[in-house]
């Protein structure tokens, strides 16, 4: 999968999925699917949920700021929101080794000072690109 690096990530609809041939596959199916819709949302004040909750900062894995989440330019407030973002969708070692890298393409590009929303799918999206 490609991705144009200048064409910013956006909400969007849900990608199509297609049905499963097993009873098992469709609860994996249905788990993709209801992933995809996940939106995370900063709000103006610099909390952040994902999907109505409050976004963990996961300091539990690294306390990059102890002044909670920013976005807009690089920083440790970026930091910790880009960590607690790419925790949300991917595991640890994969979250830590692409937090650097995503805070910079990604949260810092956020508009600073305004609310912004990202597709979970988006992040995987993303990803993925970054991996090749």
């Amino acid at each position: 999968m490609t991705m144009d690096p200048a064409r910013p990530l956006s909400v969007g609809a849900a990608p199509r999925v297609q049905l499963a041939e097993s009873p098992r596959d469709d609860l994996h199916v249905e788990y993709m699917f209801a992933e995809c819709r996940s939106v995370f949302a900063g709000h103006v004040g610099g909390g952040v949920t994902l999907d109505d909750n409050q976004l963990d900062p996961r300091h539990d894995v690294r306390r990059y700021s102890h002044d909670g989440y920013a976005w807009g330019y690089e920083g440790d407030g970026a930091a910790q929101l880009a960590l607690a973002i790419l925790l949300t969708v991917t595991g640890q070692e994969e979250a830590e080794a692409s937090c650097q890298r995503f805070e910079r393409e990604v949260v810092a590009r956020f508009p600073q000072g305004e609310s912004w929303t990202l597709a979970a799918f988006d992040v995987r999206r993303w990803l993925a690109r970054a991996s090749e």
